[in-house]
């Protein structure tokens, strides 16, 4: 779990300073903005639903129901 955290924390600071302009990236500390932002609830959050998204990708398949007829008021396969 932490891990992950640590993955996220970084994709997001990583995706923050290049789109932050070069005169405004002055002072900022990636390593420190990681460690601080990988402790936050939201990142729990955005593992959960990771793992969510994942649990319903691996669903198995429902096997198909037998065709079943009806002949003078009794079922037959």
């Amino acid at each position: 779990m932490k891990v992950q955290a640590e993955i996220i924390a970084r994709d997001i600071i990583t995706d923050l300073i290049n789109n932050t302009p070069k005169a405004a990236r002055k002072g900022m500390n990636a390593d420190d903005m990681i460690k601080n932002l990988k402790t936050k609830e939201l990142i729990a959050v955005i593992a959960y639903l990771q793992r969510l998204g994942t649990d319903i990708k691996n669903v198995a398949p429902i096997e198909e129901a037998p065709e079943v007829t009806v002949e003078n008021d009794t079922l037959t396969k």
